[in-house]
């Protein structure tokens, strides 16, 4: 990788004439989506880290969700759950049994049969769908989030089924499956919303979207994101010297240079 500071470009130039008038001490955060859907839906952006997604209080929260684009990591994916004072933890499981007619969850055992309650559905095998738990980090701090199934499928390349006969059939490949997605920078798109526990406002996270971050992506958000300041023009490029200058007199007594003969 290589820097060029202050590089003789006209991009450049229009960025530190943007600076130089003070404006960049009053502009307002642009690197996340404040459109209402561009990054895989939402309403308007209220925050552009986790910290300040988790610190907007109640009352600033509007009843669809506050939403916010980070770029971040996945720290950890949440399997089990308890375990707290020595006691043994308990699986936590990352989909459910679910109605292949309606995606609700199904009711019923394995090689026992399944119905679902919503639908009325009926059958000897059911599908899976993901509701995955999972732990965000960014320069910020940290977030516990929850990945459904077209967010984890993003997520780990596989649906729930496959995953799951992975782990039927070896519990050391599900776990690597579940490593392998860890610390890889991706691009969140966010939601948090309020729900209300025994009498207690806590805040919530889903993900609403998820993609691979690189370089060119990234860039480019970046690049997206600089145009849509309102920067001056270009500044006009300073005059360059005039090659039809006057040659200076030869002093008295000198002999003057033989202009050049074009062969």
């Amino acid at each position: 990788t290589k820097i060029q500071m202050a590089p003789a470009l006209p991009q450049a130039k229009r960025v530190k004439a943007w600076a130089d008038t003070g404006a960049a001490s009053a502009a307002t955060s642009l690197s996340i989506n404040t459109s209402g859907g561009g990054s895989g839906g939402g309403g308007a952006s209220m925050a552009d880290d986790l910290a300040e997604l988790l610190g907007l209080p109640p009352s600033k929260i509007p009843e669809k969700g506050a939403y916010a684009t980070v770029g971040g990591y996945i720290s950890r994916i949440l399997t089990s759950k308890g375990g707290g004072g020595g006691g043994p933890a308990e699986e936590r499981p990352i989909w459910y049994s679910a109605c292949p007619k309606c995606n609700k969850k199904a009711i019923g055992e394995y090689g026992a049969g399944w119905s679902c309650e919503s639908c009325g559905w009926s059958g000897d095998a059911c599908t899976h769908r993901y509701i995955v738990a999972v732990q965000l980090i960014d320069a910020s701090g940290t977030s516990y989030a929850t990945a459904y199934q077209e967010q984890a499928i993003a997520i780990f390349g596989k649906t729930a089924d496959e995953l799951k006969a992975i782990k039927d059939a070896d519990q050391s490949a599900f776990e690597a499956e579940c490593s392998s997605v860890l610390f890889k920078r991706r691009t969140f798109r966010l939601r948090a919303k309020i729900e209300t526990y025994q009498g207690v406002d806590r805040t919530k996270v889903g993900v609403v979207n998820s993609t691979p971050t690189t370089p060119i992506t990234e860039g480019k958000r970046m690049l997206a994101d600089i145009m849509k300041y309102d920067l001056p023009e270009p500044p006009a490029p300073e005059p360059s010297a005039t090659p039809d200058e006057p040659m200076p007199q030869a002093a008295a007594g000198e002999a003057a240079e033989p202009a050049a003969v074009e062969a």
